[in-house]
């Protein structure tokens, strides 16, 4: 398990990842410490002209060189864009230094002025295609999710962004040139924080308080001892036991979210209590894989998560018994 984090620096991993970014903010993870899967979601911008939506991505450009060093082990990046349907610019696998990231980000291009679309498919399709280990993300570390849309509130459906926390996701969004309002967030440790931009011209000056929120939350999560070794045993057709191994005594409840590997869908959510660590899963089906996640949750906020898969068995067709003789006639 690792060290519980006690002192994190501030902004970027050492003074020459600063000196060579050129960035500054207030806040920062040192290179020991920092881990994170962080996901951009572009969504809309598709109605707008050419100069403005330059201005979109000369943001993601500033954004990427704050958010601390890139790398296999340190920060991973993917990009989707969605005007009517989503698309992958690049999973979190896909590169591994900054440049290649900066480069990849000054081609994409403007989606076509379609209508339909919304925020909700978007972020739907982010946790079904995005956070999965084979584009790259990895269990045990922080899932950021940095939503930047132009469309209205009626596009975003904040009961989608805000049930992310149970799944370890935390959310920004950061809404551009929109002037109708949209629910504010209570500020917790896994719910979404929602920025204004009054303007295309102004985009790019939300990057160090957007930052700065990114750091304190993993600052946050990073330092709440966290689920670990997650396991299932007894395993049945409809029924399993998971546990698991949490080195804290101020836990006040862990929640379990049950999810359908295929097709990716919510279950069931279980509560239990601080001191307990292993609980029943019941009203499974039959050769059925799940992915399963666990966190704690504290006083001050919630702990980052542990997530594990396992398949049901295949269940047994029960023998029919000869009906006693009394029935016979039914």
């Amino acid at each position: 398990m690792d060290p519980p984090v006690l002192l994190l620096l501030l902004l970027f991993s050492s003074e020459t990842w600063a000196q060579n970014s050129g960035a500054h903010t207030e806040c920062s993870l040192s290179e020991e410490e920092l881990r994170a899967d962080l996901m951009l979601l572009l969504d809309g911008f598709n109605h707008i002209g050419p100069d403005d939506f330059s201005r979109v991505r000369d943001f993601l450009k500033t954004l990427l060189p704050m958010v601390g060093p890139v790398g296999p082990d340190l920060v991973r990046v993917s990009l989707v864009k969605c005007g009517r349907d989503p698309e992958v610019e690049f999973y979190l696998n896909t590169f591994h230094d900054l440049s290649s990231m900066v480069d990849a980000v000054s081609r994409v291009s403007q989606s076509p002025p379609l209508p339909g679309g919304s925020s909700d498919h978007a972020v739907k399709f982010i946790w079904r295609n995005i956070t999965q280990t084979d584009r790259g993300d990895r269990r045990k570390t922080p899932n950021i999710l940095i939503l930047v849309t132009d469309r209205s509130s009626s596009g975003i459906n904040t009961d989608v962004l805000n049930s992310l926390r149970f799944v370890g996701v935390k959310v920004f969004v950061v809404r551009v040139k929109v002037t109708d309002e949209l629910q504010v967030f209570k500020r917790d440790d896994n719910v979404a924080e929602v920025f204004t931009v009054e303007d295309y011209n102004s985009i790019s000056n939300i990057s160090e308080e957007l930052t700065r929120s990114m750091c304190r939350w993993l600052k946050a999560i990073l330092s709440r001892p966290q689920p670990e070794s997650l396991r299932f045993t007894d395993v049945q057709p409809r029924r399993l036991r998971a546990s698991w191994e949490c080195n804290s005594r101020w836990v006040q409840r862990f929640v379990l979210s049950v999810y359908l590997v295929h097709p990716e869908s919510h279950v069931q959510t279980i509560l239990v209590l601080g001191h307990e660590r292993s609980t029943e899963i019941l009203h499974l089906l039959p050769n059925t894989s799940y992915r399963i996640i666990v966190f704690a949750k504290y006083s001050t906020g919630y702990s980052n998560t542990d997530t594990g898969v396992v398949t049901t068995p295949q269940g047994t067709v029960p023998t029919l018994l000869p009906l006693p003789r009394h029935f016979s006639s039914l």
